[in-house]
């Protein structure tokens, strides 16, 4: 179980932190699946979550201030954003998944 107690001790920072927090908690207490299935089904749900819609929101923010309204993700990695987008139901940017390989990923020095 994730050290919920330093993370309240530090306080909240803003109203939306208190929500994630507040929604992570009563679920990991209440929610018997979350106790009964393996720990990487927990990390998910208490980490994976929070990181994605974060790295999201960051993703979101950028593409409006550099006025970007179609955004290229690279499969793999790219389909996470695109289903969480799809989950979502983020419709202020159109999205397109493009194959990719690792290889074309690495670049020669």
């Amino acid at each position: 179980m994730p050290d919920f107690g330093r993370l309240i001790g530090k306080g909240v920072q803003s109203f939306s932190h208190s929500v994630v927090l507040g929604a992570i908690l009563r679920r990991v207490v209440a929610d018997q699946q979350l106790h009964e299935s393996g720990s990487a089904y927990r990390f998910g749900y208490v980490y994976g979550g929070p990181l994605v819609a974060g790295f999201l929101k960051f993703i979101l923010s950028d593409a409006k201030a550099r006025g970007i309204d179609h955004l290229k993700l690279l499969a793999r990695d790219g389909v996470v954003i695109d289903q969480a987008m799809e989950v979502l139901g983020i419709t202020s940017v159109t999205r397109k998944v493009l194959p990719a390989s690792r290889r074309m990923s690495v670049f020669p020095r």
